[in-house]
């Protein structure tokens, strides 16, 4: 605990996943009985529930204090994260999901291990027909597709519930809306200019999804990086300083390279004199903003309204709202 107070318009950003619970068997009625840590719900009831949907179940699994979440790991043990679910309220959930991290420091010529636990803020919507994952966007679970390790964590393991009834919980990332141009195209309108861009190739062993007109040009390359043992290579195009770099889409070549490095196994970045860069990559993903302030006092039960229009009685459950409203027409990729 650091003892800081967030500003109360600060917001973290998140990374949007939608989740469903698809029907994977029908239960047999000796599989109706509950399992022990469901005692709250009498048997019958809980037989019907599964045989229409998992909700109920995902519920009770989300008032606990924690869940059990095990990373099976091919050559290593396996390593159990901790979590910390800290409010379930309407059928919205805020949880930390902690990473284990080993570090090492030097005492007395010795080299000694610790354990650190980081965690990033997940909240789960699992109203009815909601069914929704934010996963607080940072580095903690490693790299850009750190979120994505953090919802096969819960799936894998709310999976290992789920099963037990029947079903199964599918994991899709929101794909947000046009292309890598229409990214770069909003950062030059916002005074963002393009100094470089890299085109990132993989070593694939066909050149299938290669444009026939590159295919020479890829092969001479793939043969180099078999002599070095390289799984890539990159190229790099850059102008002079206070130049502005031109990606034109309406030039066929430059629109038939950006398409094909827009793909999942290739990659292109450009760069700007000012700001971050824009990625292939990060297009993947959908981020919102969502308040801090809003978080705590969903866990703390602080109501702000009592809204005779069928709005929640939290600040959080009605942005979500908001969010997924605009997330209409979204295109899903399971992960």
């Amino acid at each position: 605990m650091t003892g800081l107070i967030k500003n109360s318009t600060e917001k973290t950003s998140y990374v949007v996943f939608k989740f469903d619970f698809c029907k994977s068997r029908n239960l047999s009625s000796i599989e109706g009985t509950l399992p022990l840590e469901f005692p709250e719900m009498p048997s019958p009831e809980k037989y019907q529930e599964c045989q229409t949907g998992f909700e109920k179940v995902m519920d009770s699994l989300l008032k606990s204090k924690k869940m059990t979440l095990v990373e099976s790991r091919k050559y290593e043990e396996d390593v159990i994260h901790d979590n910390r679910i800290l409010g379930f309220r309407e059928g919205v959930a805020v949880l930390d999901v902690c990473a284990d991290k080993k570090e090492f420091y030097w005492s007395d010529f010795k080299e000694n291990e610790i354990h650190n636990q980081p965690f990033c803020k997940v909240i789960i919507d699992n109203r009815p027909n909601k069914g929704f994952l934010f996963v607080e966007e940072s580095r903690i679970f490693g790299g850009k597709r750190g979120q994505d390790k953090v919802v096969a964590l819960l799936r894998d393991n709310i999976n290992r519930v789920a099963n037990q009834y029947g079903w199964n919980m599918v994991i899709s990332a929101k794909l947000p809306p046009g292309d890598f141009f229409d990214a770069v195209a909003e950062r030059i309108k916002a005074g963002c200019r393009p100094k470089a861009v890299v085109f990132s190739f993989p070593r694939h062993q066909s050149l299938s999804d290669a444009p026939y007109s590159l295919v020479l040009q890829l092969q001479m390359q793939h043969s180099f990086m078999e002599c070095l043992n390289a799984s890539k290579y990159q190229v790099l195009y850059g102008t002079d300083k206070g130049e502005q770099l031109r990606l034109d889409k309406a030039n066929r070549d430059i629109a038939m390279l950006v398409n094909l490095c827009s793909k999942e196994d290739y990659g292109i970045k450009v760069y700007y004199w000012k700001g971050p860069c824009t990625s292939s990559r990060s297009l993947k993903r959908t981020k919102v903003k969502i308040s801090d302030v809003e978080i705590v006092a969903l866990v703390n039960g602080d109501a702000v309204c009592c809204d005779c229009h069928g709005n929640s009685q939290f600040a959080l459950i009605n942005s979500l709202d908001v969010i997924l409203d605009d997330l209409n027409g979204y295109d899903d990729e399971v992960i």
